[in-house]
């Protein structure tokens, strides 16, 4: 019975393991995915900055708004 028990153990503790390392692999692609996406935002906000710039946001914030409207 202890023989079990400790093959029971040894198993679970093999297991939880993986599942530790497997957690660390989620969290490292989940802070690439993080840096990906900030990375791609501020790309559009350059974009953006660079089709609108920010003397003529005002106008051009009105602009869409009249298209949208119309």
């Amino acid at each position: 019975l202890r023989a079990k028990y400790s093959a029971q153990i040894e198993d679970l503790q093999v297991k939880l393991q993986h599942a530790e390392a497997d957690r660390e692999q989620l969290r490292a692609d989940l802070l690439h995915e993080r840096e990906a996406r900030e990375h791609l935002e501020k790309v559009v906000k350059e974009l953006q900055e660079q089709l609108w710039p920010k003397s003529s946001t005002h106008a051009s914030s009105e602009n869409t708004a009249n298209d949208i409207e119309n």
